[in-house]
């Protein structure tokens, strides 16, 4: 098997190079419509997949937005990428930067462009300049309704424990 396998790669090989020498122009011409393909399929498969996270990590976004209790502070918008990240991916740091830097962009496209939910900018302690995002009253109430999910996060909307944040009640109109 070893002397076919090694005759089979001679020959494969002289073919080859014939080709080569005596139709330069045609294997130039057939190796690039080759590599043209395979970008075109790459690119494909890319898009397909940004397309696939982007409903995941949008509805994941909403859902944290809705689960936000502390409605005057709202959730950070660089903390939220992180806790979704980190939730959707918590080993693959490779997935987690595939979705920062090609899925991210698009839903914070669709966040700023959703009249649902107020955008704000907030100073934090250290000086940093951070976009706060908040669900409007109705439609937190109306997301929780669908969704009744029943679970409690760890986490507040401004990323502290639950213990240590300063939350005031929300107040229910009758």
């Amino acid at each position: 098997l070893g002397k076919f396998a090694l005759f089979l790669m001679a020959f494969s090989f002289q073919r080859f190079w014939f080709l080569v020498t005596n139709y330069p122009l045609y294997v130039i011409g057939a190796i690039a419509m080759w590599k043209l393909f395979a970008v075109v399929q790459r690119k494909r498969k890319h898009r397909a997949k940004v397309r696939e996270l982007f409903g995941t990590v949008l509805e994941a976004v909403y859902d944290r937005l809705s689960e936000c209790e502390n409605d005057n502070q709202g959730y950070a918008a660089l903390i939220l990428r992180d806790d979704v990240g980190h939730d959707m991916y918590p080993t693959s740091f490779r997935e987690r930067k595939f979705m920062f830097d090609y899925v991210w962009p698009r839903v914070t496209l669709e966040i700023r462009a959703d009249n649902r939910v107020r955008k704000f900018h907030k100073v934090m302690t250290g000086g940093k300049d951070l976009e706060h995002w908040d669900f409007a009253i109705q439609s937190k109430r109306g997301r929780r309704l669908r969704k009744s999910t029943g679970g409690s996060s760890d986490t507040t909307c401004v990323g502290e424990a639950k213990g240590d944040a300063k939350s005031q009640p929300v107040k229910r109109e009758p």
